[in-house]
C-alpha cells in the first residue's frame, strides 16, 4: 500500500510540475505576444510617423510652392496636420500606456506565480525527501525481513533435508527389518510346518507303538489264558488219578 501510495505521490507530482510548466509556458507565450504587439505596435507608430513626416515634407514643400498665394489654406492644413499628428500620437501613447500596464500586471503576475511555484516546489522537494526517506526505510526493513525469511527457508530446508535424509534412514532400516521379519516369518513357518510334521511323524509313531502295545498285551493275554487253562486241565487229570486209588 506504501508503494503504490508513493507510486500516485510521483505521479501527482509530475502531473502538478506538467501543469506548472504549462502555465508558465503559457505567461511566457503571452509576454512574447505583447512584446510582438508593443513592436508591432511601435513600427506601426513609426511608420506612421514617416508617413506622417512624408507627407508633411511634401506638404511644407507645396505649402512653400503655393506660400506666396494660400497662406490661409497653408496654416489651416498645418493645423491639420498638426492635430492629426497629436491624435495620432495621443492614441499611439494610451495605447502603449495599456499595453504597459498590462505588461506589468502579467510580469507581477509571472513572478507571483513563480514564487508560487518556488513554494510548491521547495514543499514537494521536502515531501520527497522525507518519502524518499519513508521508502528507503520502508526497503531497508523489507530486505532485513526478506533476509530473514531467506534464513528461516534455509534453517527450514536444512531441518527438511535432515528429516528427509532420516526419513531415508528409517525407511532402509524398516526395509531391512521387514526382509528380516520376511525371512524369520518364512523360517518360522518353515520350522512350524517341520515341526508339525515332526509331531505328525510322533503321533503315527505313538499310535503305531500304542497297536503294538495292544496287540503285544493281547499276544500276552492269550499266552497267559492259554497257560492257565492248560494248568487247570493238569491239576484236573492229577486229582481224578488220586481219588481213584483210595
Amino acid at each position: 500500500q506504501k508503494m503504490s501510495t508513493s507510486v500516485e505521490e510521483e505521479k501527482s507530482k509530475e502531473d502538478f510540475y506538467l501543469e506548472v510548466s504549462a502555465r508558465e509556458e503559457k505567461a511566457s507565450q503571452m509576454l512574447r505576444a505583447l512584446h510582438k504587439d508593443l513592436k508591432a505596435e511601435k513600427a506601426e507608430h513609426e511608420n506612421e510617423v514617416a508617413s506622417l513626416d512624408e507627407t508633411i515634407s511634401k506638404l511644407r514643400a507645396e505649402i512653400d510652392h503655393i506660400k506666396s498665394s494660400t497662406s490661409a489654406d497653408m496654416k489651416s492644413l498645418e493645423e491639420t496636420t498638426r492635430a492629426q499628428e497629436d491624435d495620432d500620437k495621443a492614441a499611439f501613447g494610451s495605447k502603449k500606456e495599456q499595453l504597459t500596464l498590462q505588461l506589468a500586471t502579467l510580469k507581477t503576475e509571472l513572478a507571483e506565480t513563480s514564487k508560487r511555484n518556488r513554494d510548491a516546489e521547495e514543499q514537494l522537494r521536502k515531501r520527497k525527501i522525507k518519502n524518499e526517506g519513508e521508502v528507503q526505510a520502508w526497503i531497508s526493513r523489507y530486505d532485513s525481513e526478506v533476509r530473514e525469511k531467506v534464513n528461516q527457508i534455509k534453517a527450514i530446508r536444512k531441518e527438511y533435508d535432515e528429516e528427509k535424509r532420516q526419513l531415508r534412514w528409517y525407511e532402509e532400516y524398516f526395509d531391512r527389518v521387514d526382509k528380516e521379519q520376511q525371512l524369520k516369518s518364512a523360517e518360522q513357518r518353515k520350522l512350524e510346518e517341520e515341526r508339525a510334521k515332526e509331531e505328525a511323524q510322533k503321533a503315527m509313531l505313538n499310535h503305531a507303538a500304542s497297536m503294538i502295545q495292544r496287540i503285544f498285551r493281547g499276544r500276552v493275554a492269550r499266552r497267559e489264558l492259554e497257560k492257565a487253562k492248560k494248568g487247570k486241565k493238569k491239576k484236573g487229570k492229577k486229582g481224578g488219578k488220586g481219588k481213584k486209588k483210595k
